[in-house]
């Protein structure tokens, strides 16, 4: 019997969570609910569909949760209140600030809904830890009442940044949102902040069960780094092991948010780096003033 019942993947974006998730979305006693802090939004917006390809209210899981939404998920801006840096700050000093007793009402009963409904024990939450949800994961577990285990999964910061320069943002890529300006420099600071920030976190909440997977080192042996998480977290990951060695076609299930990927069936797979991407002198400028410690730290030249 696992010592957890929710799995957070913290980290910054493409670090491949969205394979990871839809991996460990095989698992019988994991339900992969993606990037659920954006339930509430997307479930009210036209343009954002379920990873089955149907518009949340026609999803045959998600569709259930059409009476209870207002129950069961928070305002934007309330959400924002917890989960963004000025809670995250809040939750690193005190652990109780406005509407935390509300927060922690909501996401208490929302994620039982969600046991309940996907009759699993572990829920899996792939929301991240940029600036909208940096402090996501802390008040899950100091307001939520969940016993997380945290997977922070991280990525060369050059191969980021230039898949930023050369794609933009998944949400523009999908066409519901306008590009932004300067998204390389943008993937910088962010990549920079927000693996500080799980830095910070753990610090705070050391006794969060929590392991640490580099994205090359997951498409180089996912084997033996699934061996890590399957012990830090006393799952079983032999069977989703498997899968990924026959090459079994894992498929979105019913997630929220993540990249393209999750609404095909597919093999586990994850671009394969490049062993050395090249980004214009001022963006590396940006990474190695503040992130050189952490690219040290994890093993990247910066």
């Amino acid at each position: 019997m696992s010592k957890i019942d929710t799995i957070y993947i913290a980290g910054y974006s493409r670090c491949g969570s969205t394979a990871l998730s839809m991996a460990l979305d095989q698992h019988t006693d994991i339900f992969n609910a993606g990037e659920l802090a954006f339930l509430g939004a997307d479930y009210k917006a036209e343009h954002r569909a379920c990873s089955c390809g149907e518009q949340y209210p026609d999803c045959a899981f998600w569709g259930k949760l059409e009476g209870h939404l207002k129950e069961l998920t928070l305002p934007t801006q309330f959400q924002k209140a917890v989960e963004d840096r000025r809670g995250f700050r809040a939750l690193l000093h005190s652990g109780a600030f406005e509407n935390s007793e509300a927060y922690g009402r909501r996401m208490k009963e929302l994620f039982s809904w969600l046991r309940e409904e996907a009759n699993v024990p572990v829920i899996l939450d792939a929301s991240k830890s940029a600036r909208a949800t940096v402090g996501r994961a802390l008040a899950l577990h100091r307001l939520g009442g969940q016993q997380l285990g945290i997977i922070h999964l991280v990525r060369d910061p050059c191969a980021t940044v230039r898949s930023y320069i050369d794609n933009g943002s998944n949400w523009a890529l999908e066409g519901h949102k306008a590009a932004l300006p300067l998204p390389g420099l943008r993937a910088a600071v962010g990549w920079a902040w927000a693996n500080r920030a799980v830095e910070r976190m753990v610090v705070a909440a050391p006794e969060i069960p929590f392991v640490r997977i580099r994205y090359e080192d997951l498409i180089e042996d996912p084997k033996s780094q699934l061996t890590r998480v399957a012990e830090k977290f006393e799952l079983d990951m032999r069977p989703i092991q498997a899968a990924i060695a026959d090459h079994t076609p894992l498929d979105g299930g019913h997630s929220v948010g993540g990249n393209r990927t999750r609404f095909a069936a597919r093999p586990f797979e994850m671009k394969a780096p490049d062993p050395s991407p090249s980004l214009p002198p001022h963006h590396m400028a940006v990474l190695r003033l503040m992130a050189g410690d952490l690219m040290r730290k994890y093993g990247y030249s910066p």
